[in-house]
């Protein structure tokens, strides 16, 4: 059986989005399963203030290891998607082996800055950081160079195991955890646990990947060198916006609001799931068509997903609402969770509503138009944190993501048009994101309750369904090959 492992994924690639949003819903499915056993392992083991540390530390480190790949997962992703070969050939595999050997040497580099952090000691409301900074280091590399293979099938249509590969790691992760949680329940063993679990992904990798083809190495050029830059610039902005507001509240507020707003941001992402499932499979087809000069099949295939995405997350949302308050209690004495909940949940919905915009500049090469965007939101979101996280502790760094977010895909869909006259959003979108919002504000700040604002957002994604029924069917058929080619035609 784990012999046929191999070319069993290799197989896979065929009807793109049958394959990759099954696979898309495995590995989603998995890691959100994991993501939730993570967190209550997590908070059983740890103290709220040892939590603290342990995600501020990994929200740094999740940042910092987008630099460690120098840019060239973003770079194969480009280059490689574009190859005239058969979808699902991995082909450019002496470019991988460049690649890898460009990774070790800067992602161990990037490893060695982090451990060195603990010579600086700790902050005073966050105990252990220097053991957690040092004890963690080694994820880094592990990190970088399975992103480089997890790039390489992507680019190559193989969406099924650059999906299903990484959420072994999770899975991992957790086993891992349970085993500590039984055996060494304190820091250490957590810290063992998970750099235990990060190696998997990369085994993995190494069993299912065509070594062979890495044995004559080639290296990109300047130019490619050059867009990899910016395109990893782009994504550790785009990263750290999305940690920097765990690193802020640990440098400025108080370790329990640290863990509190730690627990919400790790559930809200759950809401755009949907989302980023078919934007994997959506990123490298979007290459093809415009490499091949099919506007209306960019456009077309972009709002389906999009559509598609913002039902998924309102239905989500609808489903927070209404029980996130038992869902928090679980984890233990996070009640104070839920209104940030709310408000980062809304910065998702808004995401969702304006379609896969950053992947799209990107995959088109405009990395340096997403590079700007990317930075201005991170400057933003670090203006916003400074005046309101001292204000508003958690729920101000919430309301600075939420703000950051939607500015952002404001800012990146009029990019869009002024680049290449397409249009990614629409005045009845606009309103209805406005509706939905609403409704999540007004229940964080305790002025709706939570089951009216569930009732609502069920509302809007019925009325999305009723309003788009004409697209839904040909939307459906299309995206999952039924009745219809995986390569539309325009």
């Amino acid at each position: 059986m784990i012999a046929r492992i191999p070319s069993y994924l290799g197989r896979m690639h065929a009807g793109p989005y049958v394959t990759g949003t099954a696979a898309g819903l495995v590995a989603r499915g998995v890691s959100l399963v994991s993501g939730v056993g993570n967190l209550w392992l997590l908070t059983q083991i740890l103290a709220k203030e040892e939590f603290a540390g342990y995600v501020f530390v990994f929200a740094l480190l999740t940042g910092l290891s987008m630099l460690g790949t120098a840019g060239l997962d973003r770079t194969v992703l480009y280059r490689l998607s574009q190859l005239d070969a058969a979808p699902g050939s991995l082909v450019g595999g002496s470019s991988i082996a460049g690649a890898l050997i460009v990774v070790l040497p800067v992602s161990t580099a990037v490893a060695i800055v982090v451990a060195l952090g603990t010579l600086f000691g700790d902050l005073g409301h966050l105990p252990g950081l220097g053991f957690w900074l040092a004890a963690l280091a080694p994820v880094v590399v592990a990190t970088c160079l399975g992103r480089i293979f997890e790039a390489w099938f992507w680019a190559r249509g193989r969406v099924a195991a650059s999906l299903l590969v990484p959420a072994t790691g999770d899975m991992a992760r957790t086993i891992c955890l349970a085993v500590a949680f039984f055996l060494l329940p304190a820091s250490t063993g957590v810290a063992l646990a998970v750099n235990v679990a990060a190696v998997v992904p990369l085994l993995v990798w190494l069993y299912v990947a065509p070594l062979d083809s890495l044995r004559r190495p080639t290296f990109f050029d300047r130019e490619d060198f050059a867009y990899g830059v910016k395109a990893m610039l782009s994504k550790a902005t785009n990263q750290g916006t999305h940690q920097l507001d765990v690193i802020l509240i640990g440098i400025l507020a108080t370790a329990t609001a640290t863990a509190d707003y730690a627990v919400a941001a790790r559930l809200a992402a759950a809401v755009n799931v949907v989302k980023g499932l078919l934007a994997t499979v959506l990123t490298p087809r979007l290459g093809r068509y415009r490499a091949t000069g099919r506007r209306n099949a960019v456009l077309r295939e972009f709002n389906q997903v999009r559509l598609i995405g913002l039902a998924a997350a309102l239905v989500g949302a609808s489903l927070f609402a209404g029980a996130g308050g038992p869902l928090l209690a679980i984890f233990g004495e996070y009640g104070e969770s839920y209104p940030i909940l709310m408000i980062l949940i809304a910065g998702y919905v808004v995401s969702a509503g304006f379609g896969s915009n950053a992947a799209f500049l990107t995959i088109a090469g405009h990395a340096g138009w997403t590079l700007a965007a990317r930075i201005a939101l991170l400057l933003g979101i670090v203006g916003l944190n400074l005046v309101l996280i001292p204000m508003m502790g958690a729920m101000g760094a919430a309301l600075s993501m939420a703000i950051g977010i939607a500015a952002v895909n404001v800012l990146l869909c009029v990019i869009i048009w002024r680049l290449d006259r397409l249009p990614t959003i629409s005045p009845a979108l606009v309103a209805l994101l406005i509706v939905a919002c609403s409704l999540l504000f007004l229940c964080s700040f305790d002025l709706l309750s939570g089951l009216v604002a569930a009732l609502g957002l069920g509302a809007l994604a019925s009325l999305l369904l009723a309003a788009k029924w004409p697209l839904w069917v040909p939307a459906v058929k299309q995206l999952f090959g039924v009745g219809a080619q995986a390569r539309p035609a325009d």
